[in-house]
């Protein structure tokens, strides 16, 4: 069952419809109404969206919170943010020959280790 047929049950049956219309409208057995109901209990819906097609998100309490709606919107995003990510770039400046550099540690001091030698080992030249 995919997550749109499981938003279109839930809308169904916050109209008041029954298992079996539900069943009828949308061809799937009662069972399969029932359980994919039983276990959605604790269903909220969350104030997130998807991060490439910008769709209202339903999630369940006690899951990891989704940030796509679909896993075509998933792969989509990630080419799409390939390179960049979620990886943040911070701008340095080397201790040893004051050059700035990219990192994405936060913590690096040192543009090279060639730079990181130099500064360690030959001390104000």
């Amino acid at each position: 069952m995919t997550s749109k047929q499981l938003e279109k049950i839930i809308e169904l049956k916050k109209t008041g419809m029954s298992y079996r219309d539900i069943s009828n409208e949308m061809s799937i057995s009662i069972g399969t109404i029932k359980s994919a109901l039983s276990r959605l209990d604790a269903v909220i819906e969350s104030d997130s969206t998807c991060k490439f097609c910008g769709i209202k998100i339903t999630s369940i309490s006690g899951k990891k919170a989704k940030l796509f709606c679909s896993d075509k919107c998933r792969m989509k995003w990630w080419n799409a943010n390939r390179k960049s990510g979620n990886k943040i770039e911070y701008l340095k400046s080397c201790l040893s020959c004051n050059k700035k550099f990219p990192t994405l540690n936060k913590n690096q001091k040192f543009c090279s280790h060639t730079c990181y030698i130099n500064h360690r080992y030959n001390k104000h030249e």
